[in-house]
């Protein structure tokens, strides 16, 4: 009898701490960053193997840190130089890292960095339009970078990134509800684009979005097609001298 019971002991214990251990969390910032003006952490993303953290900050603008295991390095200049921009979206599309933020003055605005500089790579409020103040949500759909912003005033708005700072908007101004002011979430799923709306009237809404893969060929594929025509050039010239010496 106690032989059998042993072993039920071994692993009642190797179960239970397992679960224990698997629930067990580790705090791996100091609060605020060192800085209780950094009040949230809005978003992350992992770029060039590295974990990258977006902070909201009031006071003297965005910041954006890199997880340097056990500390955290600072990125970028508060609030990219503009104490407006207060908060900060993160992506990574192209190899490189995308940051949208929140900025009530002058209008949301897009920042790229390639591990080294950063870049704004849009107009503010994209279209010069400082009722876009937020770049709320991003993702990256059929190998576009797509943005989802705040307009409390024309309504929310999905634009795409054609090049720089070059934004093309791809829905109605908050597809057709002006309640919709807020494109606050986004996703890929199912090879289709999902925007959640902010809707404190009717209610949120889920729209989706589908467009087919892009078919301009590679530059691989440019190849072939290009050596089949010089190969059915050359055959076209033969069979052309052939005729004319018989």
């Amino acid at each position: 009898m106690e032989r059998k019971f042993f072993p039920l002991v071994f692993f009642l214990i190797f179960f239970l701490s397992s679960s224990i251990y698997a629930q067990t969390w580790t705090q791996v910032n100091e609060d605020g960053f060192g800085d209780a003006n950094n009040i949230m952490a809005c978003s992350m993303a992992v770029y060039n193997n590295d974990l990258y953290v977006g902070a909201r900050n009031d006071s003297t603008g965005a910041r954006v840190w890199r997880y340097d295991d056990p500390g955290w390095t600072q990125v970028n200049l508060d609030g990219f130089g503009d104490a407006n921009n207060t908060m900060a979206r993160l992506a990574v599309y192209n190899n490189r890292l995308y940051v949208g933020t929140a900025n009530g003055n002058t209008g949301a605005e897009v920042w790229e960095y390639d591990g080294s500089n950063w870049t704004q790579v849009n107009l503010d409020g994209f279209v010069g339009d400082a009722h876009n103040t937020m770049a709320l949500s991003m993702a990256v759909y059929n190998n576009r970078l797509y943005v989802g912003t705040r307009n409390d005033s024309t309504w929310a708005e999905v634009r795409r990134y054609d090049g720089p700072s070059t934004w093309t908007q791809v829905n109605v101004n908050g597809f057709g509800d002006p309640n919709n002011m807020w494109a606050l979430s986004m996703a890929v799923y199912n090879n289709r684009l999902y925007v959640g709306t902010a809707n404190g009237n009717t209610g949120a809404e889920v729209w989706e979005m589908y467009i087919p893969p892009s078919s301009i060929p590679t530059l691989s594929q440019w190849g072939m097609i290009i050596f089949s025509l010089l190969l059915a050039g050359t055959a076209i010239f033969v069979l052309r001298r052939r005729l004319y010496a018989g």
